[in-house]
């Protein structure tokens, strides 16, 4: 996933640790991790090697927007137009499209 990111070499598991400390430092102070799936989010603490950033305040569980048509119609459309689907950069963006969706229909399901 990573070299598809940074569109780089691969990382050694130290180096990936590092440079998604490095780039989370980027962000803004407080931010919630947003996550379709559990297994991305323990993907992302073994990938950080248990240390969550200072600025990482919370995790936010998009599966229960999984029922939204407007999340998913957003999901979807972001796909088809843009790019392939289950690439990992993609299918984050798709996904804050979705919840931007979500969040201009008054977050109802």
């Amino acid at each position: 996933m990573v070299p598809q990111l940074a569109a780089g070499p691969a990382l050694d598991r130290q180096q990936l640790a590092v440079r998604l400390a490095e780039w989370f430092a980027t962000l803004p102070r407080n931010i919630t991790v947003a996550c379709a799936s559990f297994t991305d989010w323990e993907l992302l603490l073994d990938a950080l090697d248990g240390s969550l950033p200072a600025n990482q305040i919370g995790r936010y569980d998009l599966r229960a927007h999984s029922d939204s048509a407007e999340f998913n119609h957003a999901f979807i459309r972001y796909n088809e137009q843009s790019a392939p689907w289950h690439h990992a950069l993609h299918d984050a963006r798709a996904h804050r499209q979705g919840w931007l969706a979500w969040q201009g229909k008054g977050k109802t399901n």
